[in-house]
Parts: structure tokens; C-alpha cells; sequence
């Protein structure tokens, strides 16, 4: 089944095809109820959009339809040519306008204009041209540079942990110095012992049997006890200075 867009092409070629048609435009505006100036213009600007080759509205086929049933020429169009420009043949197109003829002859009235409207090619969008602060048209197709990823820091150490790192060397070296003390106290201490050990060998064991204190069983009587504790107290400034000394 051929389309609106079609139909409307086959009309208008009908009706060109021997030069301006003489039609009846009284007759055709009170059948659209239009004033015949008005059914006139309609066609001015009908066929200018046709030769421009741009869409037609809903109503272009109801009223190229009343032009060609008031149309006055009887020359018989060129088939062949409106064959040619339909895309079909010579004996589809005169028999298609016969039955077209039959129609109107017969009272049919006029096809009911489309509700809806051509569709119009979609315009390619144009691309806008970006203006400088100066005024100047910059090219739209340059694509704006990227920026540089910025190179990731390293992380800073604070200052708190530096001072703790540093606080933490010479307690260890500390740490490493302590058996060191310790072992030095010990030899001290162990010398001490040792020459105090010697005073005591060396002490002559017959002492006591010369001393008037000693009893007759080698025993310091109560004046010896006070000899002793000062010998005791001899004992142990020697034993200091021992220590100390040594």
C-alpha cells in the first residue's frame, strides 16, 4: 500500500506534468472552507515546498485531491514521465489515476486530511564555536589538554616518633653496660673477702697465749672481752679499707 508521502508526490506530478494547471480555486476553497485568494496562496506555497523537496502537512493530500477534481486542463498527462519520477510503470500509473477519475465521478469526497504530521529529517546538530575572552572564535574540535596527575609525597615521619627512636638508642646502650657494672661489684666485693681471708691467716696463732687476758684454757677473761671488741673494731676499719681501696 502506497504511503501519504507518495500519494501526495503522484498528485502533484499529475497536475504538472503540462504546465500550470488550470483549476477551479472557488470551487476548491468552499469545499475547504477557504476564500478562493485564500485556496490560490495555498497552492503558491505547496508548490514551493514541493520543488524544494521538503514535507508536505496532514491536509496536502485532501487538497491536491479537490485540485486535481477542478482541474480544467484535459491534455492527458505524460505517463511515462510520471512513471519515471513515481518509481513505477507506465500502465500502474495511468490506471492508478483512473480509479481516481472513478471516484470523483462517482461523488466520493475527498480523503480525510492525516492528523499527523510529516516527519522531517533530523538536522545534523552543528557544533558551536567557543569564544576567547578576547572575542576571538576558537575551533570547538580541540580537546582541552588534561592535567598532570600530581606525584604522590611520601609519607613524613613525625616529629614525636624521631624523638622517641632517639630516646630508645642509649637506654639500650644502657641496657648493654649493666652487667658490666654489675660484674665489677662482684669482683670488688669477692677482693675484699679475699684479703680480709688473708689478714686472718696471717694473724699468729699464739697470740692469745702471750696475752694476760687468755685464761688457762687459751679464753679471754671479762677485761678480755673488751680487748676483743676492739680488736673487732680494728678488724673491720682494715676490712673498709680494704674495700675501698681496692
Amino acid at each position: 500500500m502506497l504511503t501519504e508521502a507518495e500519494n501526495v508526490q503522484y498528485l502533484y506530478l499529475i497536475l504538472t506534468n503540462n504546465g500550470n494547471p488550470t483549476i477551479d480555486w472557488q470551487a476548491v476553497g468552499a469545499a475547504l472552507g477557504l476564500n478562493k485568494g485564500a485556496a490560490s496562496k495555498r497552492w503558491s506555497r505547496l508548490k514551493l515546498s514541493m520543488d524544494k523537496g521538503e514535507g508536505s502537512g496532514g491536509a496536502t493530500y485532501q487538497f491536491l485531491w479537490l485540485c486535481v477534481k477542478h482541474n480544467n486542463n484535459d491534455q492527458v498527462p505524460n505517463w511515462a514521465e510520471i512513471a519515471a519520477k513515481s518509481n513505477t510503470t507506465t500502465g500502474a500509473a495511468s490506471k492508478r489515476y483512473s480509479r481516481i477519475k472513478q471516484a470523483i465521478d462517482a461523488g466520493a469526497d475527498a480523503p480525510a486530511a492525516s492528523t499527523t504530521s510529516p516527519v522531517k529529517p533530523k538536522a545534523m546538530p552543528k557544533k558551536k564555536k567557543a569564544t576567547t575572552s578576547s572575542g576571538d572564535d576558537v575551533p570547538a574540535t580541540l580537546n582541552p589538554k588534561r592535567k598532570r596527575a600530581s606525584p604522590r609525597k611520601k609519607p613524613v615521619v613525625a616529629s614525636d616518633e624521631v624523638e622517641m627512636e632517639g630516646r630508645s638508642k642509649p637506654e639500650t646502650e644502657n641496657d648493654e653496660e649493666m652487667p658490666d657494672v654489675k660484674s665489677k661489684r662482684v669482683k670488688a666485693t669477692s677482693r675484699c673477702e679475699t684479703k680480709a681471708a688473708v689478714i686472718k691467716k696471717e694473724q699468729p696463732a699464739g697470740e692469745g697465749a702471750h696475752d694476760p687476758f687468755y685464761d688457762a684454757h687459751g679464753k679471754r677473761g671479762v677485761n678480755g672481752k673488751q680487748h676483743a671488741g676492739d680488736e673487732n673494731e680494728r678488724n673491720n676499719g682494715l676490712h673498709n679499707w680494704l674495700c675501698t681501696s681496692g
